[in-house]
């Protein structure tokens, strides 16, 4: 496909405009979807944050206790990448076994009942999306206040994340290989009228028609138009040129046949002075 083909021209600037919307549809779509996968985690956090405060007890020295293990098997593997924590102001603790023994540092508290998202500082130096909520438990002594946490490594996010982001990129990549397919095949349907048009200039060419015969799309047939009346207009004139060609033929056949004879004459009473020169002009014209 030649550079200067109209068909190349437009399916190279489909080409670049759907490698473009693709793009930014990919980087646009990454950033919604990051958005949701951190949305969806801090509802399950809060939903742990719940269950949480549901089973919490107080121990007789003071010490918040949850008898009721979690479902999750996170919980239970050392910096599984999921955990939760439950800590009052004196320093004791109730904590998922996938902490081990690490504490996480709670930031100061928020009105009571509040639920918030903050980032921590997790195990083996790792940032966690945690979702923070203090609660009260009632005690012998009183109501007793803990903050709960339930926390989630970040870094399986982003893992979750790239996995998705790989799926996007594949997704738009083939569908962006099908609408430039799609766009070359409109492109060339839609040049379709004009190469009709070269093939009917080819059998004007070639003496087979005198006009560009058929019905052309809207935006081509005023072309077609011009071009038959110009192709007719041509006609006419050489039309009327023959026509002018003949009536000189005729009106000079009679004078050149006098001068013929006016030759034949001379040179029969030996005058070739004048015969030669009036032939020689004769045989020219």
């Amino acid at each position: 496909m030649r550079m200067r083909s109209l068909l190349f021209r437009l399916s190279a600037a489909a080409a670049v405009l759907v490698v473009l919307a693709m793009t930014l549809a990919a980087f646009g779509l990454r950033a919604i979807f990051s958005r949701e996968i951190d949305r969806r985690a801090a509802i399950e956090l809060g939903q742990i944050v719940r269950t949480i405060a549901a089973q919490v007890r107080v121990d007789p020295q003071g010490g918040p206790v949850l008898d009721v293990a979690l479902p999750d098997l996170r919980f239970e593997t050392p910096y599984g990448g999921l955990y939760w924590q439950i800590g009052n102001a004196g320093g004791r603790f109730a904590r998922s076994r996938s902490l081990w023994d690490f504490v996480l540092t709670v930031p100061d508290p928020r009105p009571k009942g509040e639920r918030w998202e903050t980032d921590l500082a997790g195990p083996a130096h790792s940032t966690l999306l945690a979702v923070v909520q203090d609660v009260s438990v009632p005690s012998p002594t009183g109501e007793l206040s803990f903050p709960i946490v339930a926390a989630l490594d970040r870094s399986d996010l982003a893992a979750s994340q790239q996995s998705m982001f790989r799926l996007l990129v594949l997704s738009l990549s083939a569908l962006g290989v099908i609408l430039v397919i799609a766009m070359s095949v409109f492109i060339r349907l839609a040049l379709q009228p004009f190469g009709e048009l070269a093939r009917g200039l080819q059998t004007i060419h070639a003496g087979t028609s005198r006009s560009l015969p058929g019905r052309f799309p809207d935006e081509v047939q005023p072309v077609v138009n011009d071009l038959n009346r110009l192709i007719a207009f041509h006609d006419a004139a050489m039309a009327r040129a023959k026509t002018q060609a003949g009536d000189l033929a005729h009106a000079l056949k009679t004078p050149l046949s006098i001068l013929g004879a006016v030759a034949r004459q001379a040179a029969g009473e030996g005058r070739q002075d004048l015969a030669a020169p009036i032939d020689e002009q004769l045989t020219q014209m």
